[in-house]
């Protein structure tokens, strides 16, 4: 994994690239990486802050590659970015391959939430 790098859904088959590390900061945040010794981390593209803005594997040092787990009513969790306040999301809602994912604003809805399973 290279900064720059899309992030985007795929069909589940058991890959490395499909498992995300959930890494503490010192500020209370996460850092979701592809691998533990990454230097790079899930974050907006050039630090933006308007809505839609791609995310992409950046500088785990980057402003916008934090994100805040936040539990949603029914099960599930949200990841709100610690910079923007705007929330992880596939693009459009999209669930064909190689659906992007964007920074949307906080709309609760199914495309922004998000199980987390361990490992088989």
């Amino acid at each position: 994994v290279k900064a720059g790098t899309n992030v985007e859904q795929q069909a589940f088959t058991h890959s490395d690239a499909q498992q995300w590390f959930f890494a503490p900061t010192d500020t209370g945040y996460v850092a979701l990486k592809q691998d533990l010794n990454s230097d790079f981390c899930a974050g907006v593209a050039n630090n933006a802050l308007v809505p839609g803005a791609n995310v992409e594997m950046a500088s785990c040092e980057a402003k916008t590659a934090q994100w805040r787990i936040a539990p949603v009513d029914g099960g599930g969790v949200m990841l709100i970015n610690r910079y923007t306040n705007q929330a992880l999301g596939l693009s459009d809602c999209g669930l064909a391959e190689n659906t992007n994912f964007a920074q949307q604003p906080n709309l609760g809805n199914k495309c922004q939430i998000f199980h987390l399973r361990e490992p088989n």
